[in-house]
């Protein structure tokens, strides 16, 4: 073999493995993207199925927000001669009432889960006739928040800090267990 093809051979041998390595780290990623997409849809879907509601308990939270006040100070001295001025803002304090409902979900095999949520986050469905079920829908998560040990196990194992990840939660029930209570303020004060 001559020199130059010695060259050839090892350069060409070099792209191979170069190219090799290349192909199978896409590989592993694409693989690894695949079954993060598959636990996704499984967590995903095990939450959007219907789980029986047992109880549930409504309760009004005061929540107190306090805004830090604000200041400025500023001045000059030159020697002994100077001066100081400024100003300061007194924070604000603002209170809202928060509603929330605490109910009891069957996870699996008569195991129920006690879960809080704002009211905000659900949404009634319906029916003629059925039993209370509960069904959820999960914000979208990424590869990278699934890697994180604490995250998964929150999300597989419905533990504390669960309720961040719920979009809305929709219960299921019957018309008769929601009976129709309107009532509008209408024309009230104006005309009695």
């Amino acid at each position: 073999m001559k020199r130059g093809e010695r060259g050839d051979v090892v350069r060409n041998t070099f792209l191979i493995l170069i190219f090799t390595i290349l192909l199978s780290a896409w590989y592993v990623g694409q693989d690894r993207q695949f079954f993060f997409k598959q636990y996704k849809n499984e967590v995903k879907g095990f939450y959007k199925e219907p789980h029986k509601l047992r109880k549930m308990f409504v309760s009004t939270e005061k929540i107190t927000v306090k805004e830090p006040g604000k200041g400025h100070l500023s001045g000059g001295f030159f020697l002994f001669f100077g001066g100081i001025s400024g100003d300061y803002q007194e924070g604000t304090e603002t209170s809202k009432l928060i509603t929330h409902v605490r109910f009891a979900w069957e996870q699996k095999d008569n195991v129920y889960i006690i879960t809080t949520l704002p009211l905000e986050k659900f949404r009634v469905k319906l029916v003629e006739t059925a039993l209370p079920t509960a069904s959820f829908s999960l914000k979208e998560f990424t590869m990278k928040e699934w890697d994180d040990d604490k995250f998964r196990q929150t999300i597989i194992n419905s533990s504390e800090g669960w309720d961040a990840q719920v979009d809305y939660v929709t219960f299921t029930i019957s018309k008769d267990d929601w009976p129709t209570d309107i009532r509008l303020p209408l024309n009230q004060g104006y005309y009695n």
